[in-house]
């Protein structure tokens, strides 16, 4: 008896198809049933109680319509979302009115400082005095203020004089100033020094004895950076003998800028809320309530002396711990015979806002920094808007507000921009408001796009594309084992 080897199935996956046809459809109409249900639901239930924060917006009374600027403060930071999405301006009637967010920008001259390098110096090594360099200013060159040498050198002291040379007399500028490096016990550095108002264009610098030999300081400045208490000491001074290499001279002047607008950076209200020693990592951790302000910049104050510390500052990951780095720097005070020079500013380069900051202390074997008090430092953000006589307008920060607004804002762009036009407001009293909120009814493309909708309706299609396969096997396999008449 033989069997058939082939055999025809379209039947039976033209009844499958249907079949997976019939019960899609009735998954899809079910979810509209349940979006039309949730539909009328929302309408029957109407307006929905909620709580918003709103602030009244002062600003001088105006005769035209006039672009206000609102500047947020701490207590709006408080109360709004991280990205400031429930942000809204309200007219009297309620309405909505367009704003532009943007940084607050205030306009004035900056002195900044320009750098050149000297052109043509003239060394001549001196057994007496030291090295000596001669140069001269070209006629595009401005008054120097300060004198800058680099070198590759670490680890040395020199001490510089400085004289104007005019009509062949000499007028000593600066006397004795030392320049340094402390790299052997702490980031310590200084190669520049300032010059007083001169209207010398030649100037002579001498650096003493660079080949002699160097008695170190060092060892003083280590017994200074020990406990306050000296049990034991022991005196040991170190003779180095080399050369002090100067790759060249640089000069430095303050030149005046022409008007701009920069960004209006202010002090937040920040508070230490925690100090905690941490033993097995040698660590000083200052917990930090920030209040969701923008911050830019820390500042530590200590009244410790003569330390050099690694500061890093972190926030807090998805998953709740302080473990994402958004600022480090090396902080140093020295405070040592004529030597006072002190950083102590943490730069922050932060995505968004947080409420809370961990700023860690390297102490390794030193003792524990003292910190006094901890500043913080950022951009003043502000809401622009055209305003009309006679009408009041209040910023609302409402919770029940999901999404940013998309609102049109071109001509407030194009008006605003490198430009500090138009009134500046003040915000009032942060008042807590109960609103009716009328329920939005809910989209069938909302529902479509909920990753739960989707996901449920791949598992079923799944099941479903799986037990037909297996119905339609069985189908075929009792087909081919039918005997062929």
């Amino acid at each position: 008896m033989k069997r058939s080897t082939t055999c025809s199935n379209s039947p039976v996956l033209a009844s499958f198809g249907a079949f997976v046809g019939r019960v899609v459809a009735i998954a899809f109409l079910g979810l509209a049933g349940a979006d039309r249900n949730s539909y009328a639901q929302d309408s029957a239930a109407g307006n929905q109680p909620t709580n918003q924060f709103e602030r009244v917006i002062h600003f001088s009374p105006i005769t035209d319509q006039e672009i206000v600027r609102v500047p947020f403060d701490a207590a709006l930071y408080g109360k709004a979302s991280t990205d400031l999405h429930d942000v809204r301006i309200l007219d009297g009637a309620g309405e909505e009115i367009p704003f532009l967010l943007r940084r607050q920008m205030e306009t004035h001259s900056r002195i900044e400082q320009t750098t050149w390098t000297v052109s043509n110096p003239q060394l001549q090594p001196d057994t007496k005095e030291g090295l000596v360099v001669q140069f001269s200013l070209d006629k595009k060159d401005p008054s120097p203020k300060g004198l800058r040498l680099v070198t590759p050198l670490t680890d040395f002291e020199q001490t510089l004089k400085l004289f104007a040379v005019e009509d062949s007399a000499e007028i000593l500028l600066v006397d004795s100033e030392v320049i340094f490096d402390y790299s052997k016990y702490m980031n310590v550095r200084r190669t520049e020094i300032s010059i007083p108002d001169t209207s010398a264009r030649s100037f002579r610098l001498v650096i003493s004895s660079p080949t002699a030999d160097q008695k170190s300081t060092f060892l003083e400045l280590t017994q200074e950076l020990q406990a306050d208490t000296e049990v034991s000491r022991r005196e040991e001074i170190t003779i180095e003998r080399r050369p002090f290499r100067i790759d060249r001279v640089e000069l430095f002047a303050d030149v005046e800028e022409q008007t701009k607008s920069f960004p209006v950076l202010v002090e937040y209200p920040i508070s230490i809320k925690e100090v905690r020693q941490v033993a097995e990592r040698k660590e000083t951790v200052l917990l930090v309530s920030t209040g969701s302000v923008p911050l830019q910049r820390l500042e530590l104050d200590t009244p410790s002396k003569n330390f050099s510390r690694r500061v890093s500052v972190m926030s807090q990951a998805t998953d709740g711990k302080f473990s994402q780095e958004v600022g480090s720097a090396q902080l140093s005070r020295v405070a040592f015979r004529e030597i006072k020079q002190s950083q102590l500013a943490i730069p922050l380069s932060m995505v968004g806002r947080h409420t809370e900051l961990e700023v860690v202390i390297e102490n390794r074997d030193s003792p524990v920094l003292e910190v006094s008090r901890v500043r913080g430092f950022g951009y003043v953000e502000e809401a622009a808007f055209f305003a009309l006589p006679g009408q009041a307008y209040r910023l609302v920060c409402a919770p029940y507000r999901t999404t940013r607004p998309d609102y049109d804002v071109a001509a407030l762009d194009a008006v605003l921009t490198n430009t500090t036009t138009g009134a500046v407001a003040t915000l009032g009293p942060v008042v807590e408001k109960t609103v009716d909120v009328v329920a939005s009814p809910r989209r069938w493309i909302d529902l479509v796009n909920q990753p739960w909708v989707i996901g449920s309706v791949v598992v079923v299609l799944v099941v479903i594309l799986g037990g037909g396969l297996y119905h339609a096997s069985k189908q075929i396999d009792n087909n081919i084992d039918t005997p062929s008449k």
